[in-house]
C-alpha cells in the first residue's frame, strides 16, 4: 500500500474513534426515577392494548417480564423477546 491510503485509513480510525467517544459521553444515563408512560400492544388480529403504565425500573424489558406482559430468554446480544401478550 501506498502512503496515501494509509493516511486515509488512519484518519478514518481516527474519525470513528471520535464518534464512538462523542456518543458514549453524551448518551443519556438511565435513572432510578418514576416514569410514566402508555404502553400500545397492537395484536395479530389487529386489536389495540392501551395500558398506561408507572415505573421505576432502569429498563423497559424488567418492568415488562415482572407485570408478565413479554418472555424471553437472555441470549447474546440482550432479551430476545418470544412472547408479548400471550402471542
Amino acid at each position: 500500500m501506498n502512503k496515501k491510503t494509509w493516511i486515509i485509513i488512519a484518519a478514518l480510525v481516527v474519525l470513528v474513534a471520535a464518534l464512538v467517544t462523542v456518543y458514549f459521553v453524551t448518551r443519556p444515563e438511565t435513572t432510578d426515577e418514576t416514569k410514566q408512560f402508555t404502553l400500545e400492544i397492537v395484536h395479530s388480529d389487529g386489536s389495540l392494548i392501551t395500558k398506561p403504565m408507572e415505573s421505576n425500573s432502569r429498563y423497559l424489558g424488567e418492568l415488562l417480564q415482572w407485570k408478565r406482559i413479554i418472555k424471553g430468554e437472555e441470549g447474546q446480544y440482550g432479551l430476545y423477546i418470544q412472547e408479548v401478550d400471550g402471542e
